[in-house]
């Protein structure tokens, strides 16, 4: 591995974090990248472009088995400051056809054109990549009551069965909203997480009855000081009854408690792609994938 392309390549993401409301730029967040980064450079393949004897792009993927989702894939990571068309396109038509058919790319939201060109060769948007500020997504959003019978408690241990079988059954059903979903290696470590640690997660209740998992765990990010992800999965019988506004303000609530600065999160679903443009939610980065499923347009107003 080349240590010097390595540190040029965590210098570049560095420096498009560094474009984002809200992120902490510190040597914790630069070693972070670079932890990320060092497995792909040892083990996989990296393409790079120099201008005047200086990194300006690197494309850098590996072939990883034992991944997050659950089931092999490529971890790609693309970063760029400046780069000619050319070589863009020659890498990606190089590189691509090596990879797996499910791919780990997430993009930033700044490279636009390399956006362009990864839509030109076949891949489709899978999610967005959206921060938010609690305080100001809270006094932006016009949230209703929760109706009768509706409860928001914390999780408990003997949630934690209902959980996973609610998850399961959902991303089984509609891949579409998380392709990875019910792959039983990630609802493994889902549950090895829920178990060990249930901060932040609540159960949803109709009359008392399980009925959806929610959750808005906060936690210390080298990248954001303390920061929140967020997750929403409903029993099919409480979809369509405008529940989801009342549900976000209870989250936010609990964020703003725990004194989150942001809270970050992917998503493809159309009521919380309508719901964030409310909230001033902001694009930091792309996802994308083979056989993605839905049109482009249905980011409209983040693409």
């Amino acid at each position: 591995m080349d240590d010097a392309l390595l540190e040029a390549h965590a210098q570049l993401r560095r420096a498009t974090y560094r474009r984002h409301p809200g992120y902490v730029d510190s040597e914790a967040a630069t070693e972070s990248i670079r932890a990320y980064l060092r497995p792909i450079h040892e083990e996989g393949r990296v393409a790079v472009h120099e201008e005047a004897g200086r990194v300006t792009a690197v494309l850098a993927w590996r072939h990883q088995e034992d991944a997050w989702v659950g089931e092999p894939v490529s971890q790609v990571a693309m970063d760029l400051e400046s780069a000619p068309e050319h070589f863009r396109a020659a890498t990606l038509d190089a590189e691509l056809p090596r990879m797996e058919a499910d791919l780990d790319l997430m993009l930033d939201a700044h490279h636009r054109a390399t956006l362009e060109a990864l839509l030109a060769r076949g891949l489709g948007v899978d999610s967005i990549q959206l921060l938010g500020e609690p305080t100001r997504a809270r006094a932006k959003l016009e949230a209703r009551p929760l109706p009768p019978g509706i409860t928001v408690t914390p999780l408990e241990a003997r949630d934690v069965e209902a959980t996973l079988a609610l998850h399961r059954e959902t991303f089984a059903r509609e891949p579409v909203y998380c392709w990875f979903g019910a792959n039983p290696g990630f609802l493994a470590s889902f549950e090895e997480r829920l178990r060990s640690d249930r901060e932040g997660h609540f159960v949803v209740r109709r009359d008392g009855a399980f009925a959806g998992h929610v959750s808005a765990a906060v936690k210390e990010s080298p990248f954001w000081g303390r920061a929140a992800g967020m997750d929403l999965v409903l029993a099919p019988a409480l979809r369509g009854r405008g529940l989801l506004r009342g549900l976000y303000a209870s989250l936010l609530d609990s964020m703003i408690e725990a004194e989150a600065r942001v809270f970050k999160g992917g998503t493809c679903q159309p009521p919380v792609l309508r719901l964030a443009r409310e909230m001033d939610r902001a694009l930091f980065a792309i996802h994308l994938r083979r056989g993605a499923r839905l049109p482009r347009a249905a980011f409209e107003g983040f693409l």
